[in-house]
């Protein structure tokens, strides 16, 4: 298992995009170049970094096993990941994010995407245990 965590580059309090993506796309590069890695990524993200691994499983399906968004606002549209299976975790207490992620979620499975969405307590620091079920799933079928 390798586990890359890049410092995501910010300013004026919001993530530079372009700037992430860059950073991601070089620290798989160098991942590649320095480690004999067979197969896929599960690319997760937390907050802006949730959209931005959404993004990014959008332009590179190939690469990605599985993806998951804890804690986002945004939900860029997945292209190409209808295959794999895709988590969302939000936090019930900010109603208008769980909101965005249900209506998220509904459109992504109109579309054929295998999609899960968990929220977590209004504390944002437990599973249900049907969430907990759900996310353990979704991991069993991601590391297959």
């Amino acid at each position: 298992l390798i586990l890359l965590c890049p410092e995501l580059p910010y300013s004026d309090g919001r993530m530079d995009r372009a700037a992430g993506q860059l950073l991601i796309g070089q620290a798989l590069q160098t991942a590649y170049a320095e480690v004999n890695l067979r197969g896929t990524f599960l690319i997760v993200g937390h907050g802006e970094g949730g959209s931005l691994a959404l993004q990014y499983t959008s332009l590179f399906p190939q690469a990605i096993s599985g993806v998951a968004a804890i804690g986002s606002d945004e939900f860029p549209a997945l292209t190409g990941a209808a295959q794999m299976p895709v988590l969302i975790l939000t936090h019930s207490g900010n109603r208008a994010a769980s909101e965005a992620a249900q209506a998220y979620v509904d459109q992504m499975v109109s579309w054929g995407v295998a999609i899960r969405l968990v929220e977590l307590d209004e504390s944002g620091d437990r599973l249900t245990k049907d969430d907990g079920r759900l996310t353990s799933e979704f991991l069993a079928q991601t590391l297959r």
